[in-house]
This record gives structure tokens, C-alpha cells and sequence, in this order.
């Protein structure tokens, strides 16, 4: 059966998607297709059916969710229109795209094509539902997003989630109406909004330049690129089966036969047997208790394995810059992801001497978005105080990644990404650099001081007490061990 699923996976489900891309099927297809998917699967023929033991809907789930990771055929060909409708928004250079949107007066992620549409948009129209469903809106200045009913904050258009009375003029408000210069414009929505929306709306960044507008990202991706196994993802329900943890059957160091075994046990696929055999019924989870059991057993009987060799410890401590350089050195602290969070940073010299620092209290949001929040703070006063020459220090591999990599503007904090870019390319003599957490300890208890403080940022020119210990510390060259 291993054998099976391998080839369908590869084989079988491979040969429709080059005309799925392109094409919306008929239903009997897609019926066709999965019969003939899941007949091969249980090794039904013409001639001669067998009892397809677990239904096909159960098969086609992902794997961390008890399936097989099959793709149903419908479901495939939703995904391919989908991923159609991301085409026709971004490649916005493209023939195609142009005739489509001119003939059909498409300026949006909605539109509804009449029966007398060609049959290309038709088929696009099919994944619509599924990409504004995947969709997210990115604020760069809010100009041109709807507060109500687009979506660009939480899990769905605010529309959806609150309930009126609304004002008069809802259809009208703008995100720039409402979010501006750090503050929310109550009076502009005529709402009481709840609390933690607000925090969640007050830490969304806008662009600090004024050629950016508005974009938008893919949801299921951290990239914010659209990808067919993420929008698969948010077709298929959730699988309330036990086990809930279905990893450790697809992790389990064994031959897939097995795992493909372990799997079918799972489903009680062997009751039928048990019952007009033995009169009994099958126990599925004794079973599992069994084998869970068994695996304990035998693998506490096993030689422990030789005793690793201690890695020794290293030494981290802060490095002054050369001279005439400063170094920024910036971190993000979230008390929980995503809740209240800050970020904070400094500047010194060559000699390690306080030269000015920054804290922020954001609102609610994720670590990734206060490390940005924090390098483009930093940034701000370097280009303010025309600091000439700047060491950029960030223990955030993943935006350093971002800042030293080519452009995403798809990625759901690409205003802070290329407010970051602009400002760097601002600065006459800059370096990005990588560090350890533990030469980065004054930036760390600076965001922390940040979490604390109200909303709203500080910019700080005497050195806090708070953080004067651990300034003193960097300046005399103290090292913290690493292991």
C-alpha cells in the first residue's frame, strides 16, 4: 500500500494539474479522477471491488491531520483557479491580465462574471472565494483599504466579526481616516472598538514614505507568496480523529508499510474482522496504548548510546565600533505571541559611552514585527541626527535576513522591510550585522522597559537606571558564556 499512495501522489495526481492550471473540469472529471485514485489505492478493478476501508475524504486530509496528503481532485482544481486569481492581481505587466481586467472592469479581489463571460474568466471566478479567503491586506498608507470591509487586521474584515449600529458613512471609511500618527480616530468610525482590536490596530506600521501605497500578502505563507499547499490547507477541515498528535506515525523510524499500517490501525480498519470472527469489538485505543507501550518497552531495553562530548562554552561580549563609527544596537521583547509587546535600542561610541537610546511600546503583535519596529526606530534617529557612519546590530537572524536580501513586497511586514531599505540607503556609511543575545543585553532590557512604559515611543538621551548596570558592564568588556 506504501507502494500505492507513493504513486499516487506522483503519478496519478500529477497528470490532471497540467490541465487544471489552465481549466475548470467538470464534475464527473474530478469524480473520475478520484475513483480511479482511490480504486488503485485499495486495489479495486472492475471485475472486482474491495472494501475501501477509510473513506476518500479522510485520505485526501494532510498527514498532521490523519490523512494520507492526497489531493482531491475538485479541491486541486480549486487551488489552481486560486492560485489564477493571485496571477491576475500581481502580474500586472502581462497581456493576459490587461485584457481581462479592461474587458471585465476588474479593480478589485472581487468580481462576478455574468453568463455571457468567456470561459477563462469563468474558470477564474471558481478559485475566487479561496484566494479572497487567503488574501490579507498590507497598510503601507491606508489610503486606499476599506476599514470595514477589507480585510487587513485580524482573522477577517472587521464587518464580519462586530456588529452595529454603524454610521451613516461606513462604505466611506478609509484605514487612513481612522489610523494616523500613531492614534486611533474614534470619532471618525463612530464605534467603541475592544480593547485588544485596539492595541492589534495601534501596532500595525504605516510607511514613513509617501510614494508607498497599499499591498497585500498570502496569508498561509510567512513569505507572503501564494503557494498551493498553503491554500490546500484552508480547504480541507480540520480532523477531530485520534490520536490528535498523527506525527509520530509519519516520523516513526520505520519502513512506510509499516507507518501505512499504524495509520490503518488507527481507523479501526481491522474491527470488521473482529466483530463476526470473535464478537468482539475493536478497542482503538487499547490498541494504541499497546503499541505506544510496546515502543517504550523496547526502546528503554536498548544500549544507551555513548555519551556526547561537552561542547565547550564560548565568550560573548559587546565590541565597541572603530572610531568615528556608532553602533545601533536594537531587540524586540513580546510578553506573548501576539500580545503586548515593545522594542528599544541604542547608540554608542568607540569609547562605549552613551550617545541616545529609543523605547516603544507597540501594542499587540508578533516578535518578528518588533525587531523591524526596532531597527527602523534606530534608523529614524540616525538619519534625524545625520549620524554619518552607523554599525546596525540585530540578535534577529530573520530580519537580518530581511534586510540584507532582496525585496519581498509581498511579505506581510513589508512596510517596515522597505522603510528599514530607504533609510539605510539614507545613511552615508552603514553595516548590517548578526549578533549573539548575549551581546546585545542593553537593547534586550530596553525593549523589556518598552513593553512596560504606555503606548507611544521615547526617545531617551540620558542612560535609564534601569539599564546603567549593563552599559557599565559592555563598556569594561565583560563576556557572558555561551554554550
Amino acid at each position: 500500500m506504501a507502494g500505492k499512495a507513493t504513486l499516487i501522489s506522483s503519478v496519478l495526481a500529477s497528470i490532471p494539474n497540467f490541465y487544471m492550471q489552465v481549466m475548470w473540469l467538470p464534475s464527473s472529471v474530478h469524480k473520475e479522477i478520484d475513483r480511479i485514485s482511490k480504486n488503485f489505492l485499495w486495489g479495486s478493478m472492475d471485475s472486482q471491488h474491495k472494501i475501501h476501508s477509510i473513506g476518500w475524504e479522510i485520505v485526501c486530509l494532510p498527514k498532521n491531520q490523519g490523512g494520507l496528503g492526497f489531493r482531491s481532485a475538485k479541491n486541486a482544481n480549486i487551488v489552481a483557479m486560486s492560485k489564477l486569481n493571485w496571477k491576475l492581481h500581481i502580474e500586472k505587466d502581462k497581456s493576459w491580465r490587461e485584457v481581462l481586467v479592461k474587458k471585465y472592469n476588474i479593480n478589485d479581489f472581487s468580481f462576478s462574471p455574468s453568463s455571457f463571460a468567456s470561459p477563462v474568466i469563468k474558470c477564474i471566478s471558481k478559485g475566487i472565494d479561496l484566494f479572497k479567503y487567503g488574501v490579507k491586506y498590507i497598510p503601507l498608507n491606508g489610503q486606499s483599504i476599506s476599514f470595514w470591509f477589507d480585510h487587513w487586521v485580524g482573522v477577517a474584515p472587521l464587518s464580519s466579526i462586530l456588529f452595529g449600529p454603524f454610521t451613516e458613512n461606513t462604505d466611506s471609511i478609509l484605514l487612513f481616516d481612522v489610523l494616523s500618527n500613531g492614534a486611533i480616530n474614534t470619532d471618525a468610525i463612530g464605534y467603541i472598538l475592544p480593547y485588544d482590536l485596539i492595541m492589534e490596530i495601534l501596532a500595525i506600521p504605516l510607511s514613513n514614505l509617501p510614494s508607498m501605497v497599499d499591498g497585500f500578502s498570502w496569508q498561509g505563507k510567512s513569505t507572503g507568496i501564494f503557494s498551493s499547499a498553503s491554500a490546500y490547507r484552508d480547504l480541507v477541515p480540520t480532523s477531530n480523529w485520534l490520536p490528535a498528535d498523527w506525527n509520530w506515525i509519519w516520523n516513526a523510524p520505520t519502513l512506510p508499510k509499516i507507518q501505512l499500517f499504524l495509520w490503518q490501525l488507527a481507523y479501526n480498519k481491522n474491527q470488521r474482522n473482529l466483530f463476526p470472527y470473535k464478537q468482539q469489538n475493536f478497542d482503538s485505543q487499547r490498541t494504541y496504548g499497546l503499541i505506544v507501550e510496546r515502543a517504550i518497552e523496547f526502546w528503554s531495553s536498548k544500549p544507551l548510546p555513548p555519551s556526547r562530548t561537552t561542547k565547550p562554552s564560548r565568550l560573548i561580549s559587546w565590541d565597541p565600533p572603530p572610531p568615528n563609527w556608532l553602533k545601533l544596537n536594537t531587540d524586540g521583547s513580546a510578553a506573548s505571541n501576539p500580545k503586548n509587546a515593545g522594542c528599544g535600542g541604542l547608540f554608542r561610541d568607540s569609547q562605549g559611552h552613551w550617545v541616545v537610546g529609543f523605547i516603544r511600546n507597540i501594542g499587540h503583535t508578533i516578535a518578528i514585527a518588533v525587531e523591524l519596529y526596532a531597527i527602523r526606530d534606530g534608523l529614524n534617529i540616525a538619519v534625524n541626527h545625520h549620524f554619518p557612519s552607523v554599525i546596525v546590530e540585530t540578535n534577529c537572524q530573520v530580519a537580518y535576513l530581511l534586510l540584507t536580501s532582496a525585496p519581498n513586497v509581498f511579505h506581510p511586514y513589508s512596510t517596515l522591510i522597505m522603510d528599514c531599505k530607504a533609510l539605510l540607503n539614507m545613511i552615508p556609511q552603514v553595516q548590517v550585522k548578526n549578533i549573539l543575545r548575549e551581546a546585545n543585553m542593553v537593547a534586550d532590557a530596553l525593549a523589556k522597559k518598552g513593553v512596560s512604559t504606555p503606548h507611544g515611543f521615547n526617545i531617551l538621551y540620558i542612560c535609564p537606571p534601569e539599564v546603567d548596570l549593563l552599559c557599565t558592564v559592555d563598556y569594561v568588556g565583560v563576556s557572558y558564556p555561551r554554550l
